[in-house]
């Protein structure tokens, strides 16, 4: 309930800054707004930019990064702009944000750090849906943007309110010719979905953490079973009212492959198993029996709705690595033994804290 509250009084914020001029915000943001605009003591013209105020409202940064998400979500006009480590290096990133002021506004910042497998996993997020990219393209970005690839460097992602697509090529355009040399400075996605995809990954710090530390494998019974949950969950406009957990985190990490998907859902289901011989099937009944025999303070909306537990992988919501080691560190079956091992002898391949 304290991450409930919390994230409404962040949608509270956004509401009143942006209800007049925002048609996209959800009609409930007025009710919302008149409900509890007394407990965060808002004033009636609060600049565009939200971040500063925002802290000074107590509110955390996985709070922000959440109203962040759900900006992106309900704003059409909303782009993200990445600030590559090149950028950064020398000392360009002020006056990026200076450029990118003349043809629209920046609503949201937020540094984090890119290591190990974090480069090539973000840069494959970013583009690597086009036509022209391959493997070459890969790591010639990647070594053209980080200069030491495996070692942490800094980005900057920023919300990008522009009032439409030809102003933010526009905007990158000039950053490139500004800087007198070719190459990527920053990255601005082209249209809505990839705003939304771009902002569940960089607002959200579970997700980072797959960027750095996930092999993806070609595990082929997961491959089968995470595309008949994507397009089954295609069909239905409450998606993020679901979360899959269980052996599919570490499919994705690189860990090992599946024998079954399991997920977690706050919706209504009229078949509870689907899919390649019903492999494919809730773990409500599952988890509650778990944490309750086990001690576990641990729910299923927790899982499904505090983004301290769970991440985003290719637009779809996974529990975190700590929330499935936590259930396994707890039940010890034998093959939770077997994938705690696994987990601790992954892990280890990197010499950093996770």
């Amino acid at each position: 309930m304290n991450f409930l509250k919390h994230f409404l009084l962040a949608f509270v914020c956004v509401s009143a800054s942006f209800l007049a001029g925002q048609e996209a915000l959800m009609p409930m943001a007025q009710h919302i707004y008149e409900k509890y605009s007394q407990e965060v003591h808002l004033d009636s013209d609060w600049p565009a930019q939200l971040h500063d105020r925002f802290l000074q409202e107590k509110l955390t940064q996985q709070d922000l990064d959440a109203m962040a998400i759900e900006y992106c979500r309900q704003t059409p006009t909303a782009f993200i702009v990445i600030i590559w480590p090149r950028a950064i290096r020398r000392g360009l990133t002020e006056e990026i944000k200076k450029i990118m002021r003349e043809y629209g506004d920046i609503i949201y910042e937020k540094e984090f750090t890119l290591k190990h497998q974090g480069p090539w996993n973000m840069i494959i997020h970013s583009y690597g849906y086009r036509d022209w990219f391959n493997d070459g393209h890969l790591n010639r970005i990647v070594h053209g943007l980080f200069k030491e690839p495996f070692l942490s460097e800094p980005c900057e992602a920023l919300v990008f309110n522009c009032s439409n697509h030809k102003k933010t090529v526009v905007c990158k355009e000039k950053i490139r010719k500004f800087y007198g040399e070719e190459g990527r400075w920053v990255h601005i996605n082209d249209f809505h979905w990839e705003t939304i995809s771009l902002a569940q990954v960089v607002f959200n710090d579970n997700s980072i953490h797959v960027l750095n530390y996930a092999q993806p494998q070609d595990f082929e019974q997961f491959e089968k079973l995470f595309s008949f949950y994507t397009k089954w969950l295609s069909k239905r406009t409450d998606k993020e009212f679901f979360c899959i957990n269980n052996s599919s985190v570490l499919a994705v990490y690189g860990i090992r492959d599946v024998h079954d998907l399991d997920f977690l859902h706050k919706a209504s289901l009229s078949r509870l198993f689907m899919g390649p011989e019903d492999l494919v099937a809730s773990h409500n009944e599952t988890l509650n029996l778990i944490c309750k025999q086990y001690n576990i303070d641990l729910r299923r909306d927790d899982i499904i709705f505090n983004p301290s537990h769970h991440f985003y992988y290719k637009d779809i919501k996974f529990a975190s690595l700590d929330v499935v080691t936590l259930i396994k560190e707890r039940r010890r079956r034998e093959k939770d033994v077997r994938d705690l091992k696994l987990i601790r002898e992954y892990m280890e391949l990197y010499e950093d804290d996770r």
